[in-house]
């Protein structure tokens, strides 16, 4: 027996739409399978991070809770605020590469200067070797060099006017420091607070948690390796306090050197000398309400 197709168009139609409709209906159950497996997955985190609130404030996050640490993100809020103003820090210079270049030789011919005319000897570059000469610093790099730039000339001028004997190393780069430029970063979002407490909210990814991430501060090393008599050392680190910048002494070692001249018959015929190697940070202290990405 033949099928007949025109017979049977009304069947062929039904049919197809049938299957069409039956087709359909399988593509939306596989996507209302995996919305209710993304929405298990978003609950378990939720829950995830409902729990580790619980054992971080040890408690459930209840109103009572909420209190307690909004008045303790207020005291440290105070206490930040409290450390910028008695920190001693006068706005930095503005510089081009070209306009630094220009003040980095006229610190140096400066400090040469005086180093002829007290017999203080210093590092011909000042630290700063390749831009004395043809190099020019980059843009990016202008808010690095000019805290260097001013500790320098702050330290100089601290260790010519303390009568240093001489001035061995001015090392921009210290090996040893915590970083050259270290920064210190914390979470950009701060916690979401409710009625009920505070409101989980699911993990981002590193590269959310970079783009909301800020610096708290910057700390800039410079080290200077020089000899003094003994009994300088505590003059020298009282100046570097007393300077209208942030600066913080990382690192001080010293090394006491005995020369004996002639005969020794009495201790004036003892020469001692004080090797020190001194690492001075300049903080920069960031901005709060600026954000900025991890590097």
């Amino acid at each position: 027996m033949k099928f007949d197709v025109n017979k049977n168009k009304v069947f062929l139609i039904a049919l197809g739409a049938l299957l069409v409709l039956a087709l359909v209906a399988v593509i939306l159950w596989r996507g209302a399978a995996g919305g209710a497996r993304t929405a298990a997955g978003e609950l378990s985190g939720a829950s995830e991070q409902y729990q580790a609130l619980v054992r971080k404030y040890k408690g459930a996050p209840g109103q009572e809770l909420v209190a307690q640490y909004q008045q303790k993100l207020a005291t440290v809020k105070q206490q930040a605020n409290a450390m910028r103003t008695a920190v001693p820090e006068s706005p930095l210079p503005s510089f081009t590469p070209a306009s630094f270049k220009d003040e980095l030789r006229t610190l140096r011919d400066k400090f040469q200067a005086l180093s002829a005319a007290t017999g203080i000897l210093i590092p011909e570059d000042i630290g700063f070797g390749p831009y004395i000469g043809t190099e020019m610093p980059r843009q990016a790099e202008m808010p690095r060099l000019t805290s260097q730039l001013v500790l320098v000339s702050d330290m100089l001028t601290i260790l010519f006017t303390n009568r240093v004997i001489s001035v061995t190393t001015i090392d921009r780069n210290p090996q040893g420091a915590a970083m050259a430029a270290e920064e210190v970063y914390v979470d950009g979002e701060e916690e979401v607070f409710s009625a009920g407490g505070p409101a989980a909210r699911l993990g981002k990814t590193p590269e959310e948690s970079a783009q909301k991430a800020r610096a708290i501060f910057e700390a800039v090393p410079v080290m200077f390796q020089f000899r003094i008599t003994p009994g300088q050392l505590y003059p020298i680190l009282a100046a570097v306090r007393n300077t209208h910048h942030f600066y913080r002494v990382s690192r001080v070692k010293s090394t006491l050197d005995v020369q004996a001249m002639g005969e020794i018959k009495d201790p004036a015929d003892i020469d001692e000398e004080l090797s020190v190697d001194l690492v001075v940070e300049h903080i920069v202290l960031r901005d709060e309400a600026q954000p900025e990405a991890t590097k």
